[in-house]
């Protein structure tokens, strides 16, 4: 675990913004959020492009960096809400016990998972419609299946080099 989260006091500081929503509380739960989403950007990002074609799609600039950090603040803001501090997971690895999640991994679990997903949409949102970046993924696609041609219609038929 990083060193700037002790999860016992970082527990403590959810349940008692959960109970007053103290505003002082608020600011440093959102600073200890900030320096989750610092350390575990790369991380979902090069999850999602790990599982693509590289090469097909840009990396996100600057501004989309902000724009994905900024959702992702929004997700473990509203995911404060839905987090129980005796929240049991699921039975462990040798299926004997159950073990007890911890604040921290609940909220960078949140905040992978909503830079992952926005991205999704993203990629989801313009790949198709870029001709350089549909001809990318299936030329790269093909020659990943050791095709060096396809059938882009039943009258032509694309070579690649």
């Amino acid at each position: 675990m990083p060193k700037y989260v002790d999860n016992n006091e970082f527990e403590k500081m959810l349940i008692h913004y959960k109970r007053t929503r103290d505003p002082k509380t608020l600011a440093e739960i959102l600073a200890i959020f900030n320096k989750m989403i610092n350390s575990v950007y790369n991380l979902a990002i090069r999850n999602i492009y790990n599982n693509i074609t590289p090469g097909n799609f840009p990396l996100p600039n600057y501004q989309d960096r902000e724009d994905l950090k900024q959702t992702s603040l929004l997700i473990v803001l509203n995911a404060i809400n839905y987090w129980k501090p005796k929240h049991k997971m699921a039975k462990n690895f040798k299926g004997k016990k159950k073990m007890q999640s911890k604040a921290f991994n609940y909220f960078t679990c949140c905040i992978v998972y909503g830079i992952q997903n926005e991205l999704k949409k993203e990629l989801r949102k313009g790949w198709h419609k870029s001709p350089v970046l549909a001809k990318n993924y299936l030329r790269n696609y093909a020659l990943k299946m050791g095709m060096n041609k396809i059938l882009i219609d039943y009258d032509e038929v694309k070579k690649f080099e």
